[in-house]
């Protein structure tokens, strides 16, 4: 499906959809067994209703998967002459250097490949520890913009969000918000490769300027970026999730309403200009961009066929802190006033999927079921098939995702083998996303307003 960073232009293996028949196919008869021989508890119906929560974004992640299918890798060899602005908001200290680093220097060596003009904006704090080291690194190669301390957004907003505000003034008063400038979106650990860069000059040289203003691609995370494997196999559900999710609604539907990834991400100038990123106290801001995008410009999304390459967070506890900020903010966005009713839909789904995963992890369940008499599996044989597909859809998607992050990982050999502790793991994972979640619930209810960044080594 993808080129990527190991085997130059070698076609990625398309996922097999077989793989997620396999799976539902032995799921139903084991949960079959399950409810057939189920005590019926007072609380088999509360079970059964959220066991059932999933399942129409499992079948919407379904659809979406078949339509990537098509996507095959990034063929462009030709060259295009409009200027792409790669955007990098960081903190600017000294222990993620080494994470921007990497991300600079391979903007450096691919982007030449495609683009004739390009120019690298790396968004820092006034007086970040990191600035010296930067300009003495890269010199003229980047472009430092420098948020001043005393710069405030008019409407509140913060962190990320704020820095990539002031970048968008910047350009605004450099007179780059045009149609004919294109901005791509990096984290300061996510970095490109040939594919990615094919894939940007691809999307820039059909545009015809009225047909797409935005697109977003694929995240992995490969193994050697990453220290816990905790973090490895709890990623794995990224790269899928884009796959799915994420391509149904900003590839097929042409409409962002899942939201969108901070990091590659292009977007025509002007749209981000008149969009803009002050949507006051957000933790998620790129999503926010998403439905706002959405509603002003319906269709006008497009999906990249290619990867960028991310770290994972190098220990559980930022795990949980990453996770936590995400859930948090999923439940901002779904009771902002500011929003359309019916571009939150899509959100509602799966903020209600994360808000009930507490519930959903079999380890609590079985708990709550020892304490309070709660049957574990619910006696409603006829939704047994729809279990058994959201059960399917779920390990389909880890499987699918760890196939994809072990296909990007250069110097670390993951052996075929070790799918099989992806099953087990998935358990242990799914219990800290849960631990991630009820934290986000209660900062929610407790409206407290806190903005964690991880560490970034790798």
């Amino acid at each position: 499906m993808f080129g990527n960073r190991r085997r130059g232009n070698r076609d990625f293996k398309k996922g097999n959809m077989l793989h997620l028949l396999i799976i539902f196919l032995v799921s139903v008869p084991v949960l079959y067994y399950s409810v057939q021989h189920a005590f019926i508890g007072r609380g088999s119906y509360f079970v059964g209703f959220i066991w059932s929560l999933y399942f129409p974004a499992a079948v919407i992640g379904t659809v979406g998967a078949f339509g990537a299918s098509r996507y095959a890798t990034p063929r462009f060899e030709g060259r295009v002459s409009k200027l792409v602005v790669f955007t990098i908001p960081s903190v600017g200290s000294m222990d993620v250097l080494p994470a921007l680093s990497r991300v600079i220097q391979s903007i450096l060596t691919f982007a030449p490949l495609h683009l004739d003009r390009f120019r690298i904006d790396v968004v820092v704090d006034e007086g970040s520890e990191g600035i010296p080291t930067l300009l003495r690194t890269f010199g003229d190669s980047i472009n430092l913009v420098t948020v001043p301390s005393g710069f405030r957004c008019r409407n509140g907003a913060k962190n990320k969000a704020r820095a990539l505000e002031y970048a968008r003034i910047v350009r605004e008063r450099e007179g780059l918000a045009r149609d004919d400038v294109f901005i791509y979106h990096l984290d300061d650990d996510t970095a490109v490769g040939a594919d990615t860069i094919k894939s940007i000059a691809q999307f820039i040289s059909e545009d015809d300027g009225v047909s797409y203003h935005l697109a977003q691609g694929v995240l992995s995370f490969p193994y050697d970026l990453s220290k816990s494997w905790i973090a490895r196999v709890a990623d794995s559900i990224r790269p899928s999730d884009d796959l799915t999710r994420f391509h149904f609604f900003t590839g097929i539907l042409g409409r962002p309403l899942a939201g969108l990834h901070g990091e590659h991400l292009l977007v025509r100038s002007s749209v981000e200009n008149r969009i803009g990123w002050d949507f006051g106290v957000n933790r998620l801001e790129d999503s926010y961009f998403g439905l706002v995008f959405s509603q002003l410009y319906p269709g006008k999304s497009k999906f990249l066929n290619s990867f960028v390459y991310g770290a994972s967070p190098p220990t559980i506890y930022d795990f949980i802190k990453q996770r936590r900020r995400w859930y948090s903010g999923f439940l901002q966005l779904v009771f902002s006033n500011k929003l359309r009713p019916k571009v939150k839909i899509p959100m509602v789904l799966y903020t209600i999927s994360y808000a009930v995963s507490p519930f959903q992890y079999a380890v609590i369940v079985v708990v709550a079921s020892m304490l309070f008499g709660v049957q574990v599996v619910p006696d409603i044989p006829w939704l047994v098939p729809l279990w058994a597909f959201t059960m399917a859809y779920q390990l389909w998607m880890y499987l699918e995702g760890f196939r994809i992050n072990r296909y990007v990982t250069k110097h670390m050999r993951i052996e075929w083998w070790y799918n099989a502790l992806v099953i087990p793991l998935i358990y242990i994972s799914g219990g800290v996303e849960a631990v991630a979640a009820a934290h986000a619930i209660a900062d929610f209810v407790k409206k407290k307003d806190s903005f964690h960044v991880i560490r970034k080594p790798m």
